[in-house]
């Protein structure tokens, strides 16, 4: 086919001696992806992607070739090639170290880099120490959260929920750094190093709500990740429940004043004025509780 290569014959090396082609797929767009083994560093996985005219596609890595070392094997061969729909790579083979040969496998984007999230693994938690009253704790500078289903497809519609364990404190200060944006309902977009992986339902207009039992007794408090824009909206002499955010308005259920009157569904804008009571259930019986 002279339209490839303008003799239908194409040969790529990479620069360290003896390569060898082991398995060839055609994208949906026509792009052909060729894998192997390099001769560089005592033999490596080897991919090129080409153009559907032969010619090498300069947006696979930037030159249509990537050299990939397995760990620190002597002898890396990639003999397989699979497409994902998402556009990504991967590539099986083997790897040998010590003279045993191990099932290798690299996964690539469609750029031609490799996908730092194949093999991900869970990596928030541990334990962390703080002095009250010290400088900032930092939980987890460098957190993975990992969900392999989820993974599988995208994470459209998902959401991270964050909570203290043991229940909400009025001391608590939560806030994101790094490549987390800033916690904002208004963008309704949960945003880690550019991409959108969930939605935020943990604020209400840039504000996180939460319940939280201090000397005096139980009240809704409201906190803009600040010691001075951490304060109480609206006191309960009894237990509040589970504050969830529905549409930018702040919903929780509290015992009633009573304590035996049933259970109280409040609303709350943020302020003392405008948290009011929605509906009072059961209210003189006991046997009103929300369930």
């Amino acid at each position: 086919d002279t339209g490839f290569s303008g003799d239908g014959k194409v040969t790529t090396g990479f620069g360290g001696g003896s390569d060898l082609g082991q398995a060839v797929t055609v994208q949906p767009d026509g792009k052909i992806i060729v894998a192997g083994q390099t001769g560089t560093g005592g033999n490596n996985f080897g991919v090129v992607r080409y153009n559907a005219d032969g010619t090498l596609d300069s947006t696979f890595n930037g030159s249509g070739t990537v050299d990939t070392a397995i760990g620190t094997s002597t002898d890396d061969r990639a003999a397989a090639i699979a497409l994902h729909l998402d556009g990504r790579i991967t590539v099986a083979g083997t790897s040998t170290t010590g003279g045993n040969h191990q099932l290798a496998m690299a996964r690539y984007t469609s750029t031609g880099t490799l996908d730092t999230r194949l093999n991900l693994t869970n990596t928030l938690g541990g334990s962390v120490g703080h002095t009250e009253g010290g400088s900032v704790t930092v939980l987890d500078s460098d957190a993975v959260l990992f969900d392999a289903e989820l993974h599988a497809t995208n994470y459209s519609g998902a959401t991270l929920t964050l909570q203290r364990n043991g229940g909400a404190n009025a001391q608590d200060l939560y806030s994101a750094t790094g490549t987390l944006v800033t916690l904002d309902p208004g963008s309704n977009n949960l945003v880690v190093d550019g991409v959108t992986i969930g939605s935020v339902t943990t604020n209400a207009n840039g504000t996180l709500f939460f319940r939280a039992l201090d000397p005096v007794g139980w009240g809704l408090w409201k906190s803009d990740g600040t010691p001075a824009g951490t304060v109480l909206v609206k006191r309960h002499p009894f237990p509040i429940g589970i504050v969830t955010n529905i549409d930018g308005a702040v919903l929780y259920v509290s015992d009633g004043v009573q304590g035996g009157d049933g259970n109280e569904l409040w609303r709350s804008d943020g302020t003392a004025a405008g948290t009011t009571l929605v509906k009072a259930f059961a209210p003189g019986t006991e046997g009103g509780a929300m369930r």
